[in-house]
């Protein structure tokens, strides 16, 4: 403040890259995080999970209380068995420096983007969606977009979910060929037979495309 108002261009007090070495070294870390199999996953500051998740904020709140109940220390322990400590690792990298670095060959980043959209689903971390659809959109084809709808819907993620779609109406002859055409939920399938927009050969192609999936198992 100056003379009693708000200067333009206010400055921060912190620098994200200081909060970013102290994430890296473990400096006044109070949250500990495990995945599957009680696995460490990382040390992280509580207040920079809390705002990144409201998810996280109210589990981080919960075991504060509990903490404080029981006249514990003061570091907060979250355990998550359902999710690896690698992965998990990987979304507190994100809610640090806003990156997502993709490790794993470019034929496991699908899987990777796949697990990132659900936790950034389950998490309510908008700013995850947006990487994840972005990245998705990078790998649309032929052979992804049935899988990579199915994952839109499943992790609420809008525009990936009209992209596919779109995609998928365009070259229906080809992407329900693919595996990931009959993984689709049925309310999904009968979505996309109903669209005006489907391009294919005929009644013959789309009823050949039911009978395959339907053999399949039909999306079970």
């Amino acid at each position: 403040l100056r003379n009693g108002m708000a200067m333009a261009g206010c400055l921060r007090a912190w620098d994200d890259t200081v909060l970013q070495d102290m994430y890296r070294n473990g400096e006044l870390c109070d949250v500990s995080l495990c995945g599957r199999g009680s696995e460490f996953a990382c040390n992280a500051h509580s207040v920079c999970l809390a705002v990144a998740s409201p998810v996280i904020r109210r589990m981080i709140a919960w075991e504060v209380e509990k903490a404080r109940a029981k006249g514990g220390g003061s570091t907060v322990a979250l355990a998550l068995p359902e999710i690896g400590a690698g992965l998990l690792r990987q979304f507190v990298d994100f809610i640090y420096t806003g990156n997502v670095v993709f490790e794993t060959p470019m034929g496991n980043k699908l899987a990777t983007l796949i697990e990132l959209g659900r936790l950034a689903n389950f998490f309510d971390v908008d700013a995850l969606r947006t990487v994840v659809e972005d990245e998705a959109a990078g790998l649309l084809g032929t052979e992804t977009c049935a899988e990579l709808l199915g994952m839109s819907i499943e992790c609420s993620l809008s525009r990936l979910q009209d992209r596919c779609a779109v995609y998928a109406l365009d070259h229906f002859s080809s992407v329900s060929q693919t595996p990931g055409f009959l993984q689709l939920g049925e309310d999904v399938v009968a979505c996309l037979l109903d669209d005006d927009r489907l391009t294919c050969s005929g009644e013959e192609e789309v009823y050949h495309a039911v009978v395959q999936w339907v053999t399949s198992g039909g999306g079970a």
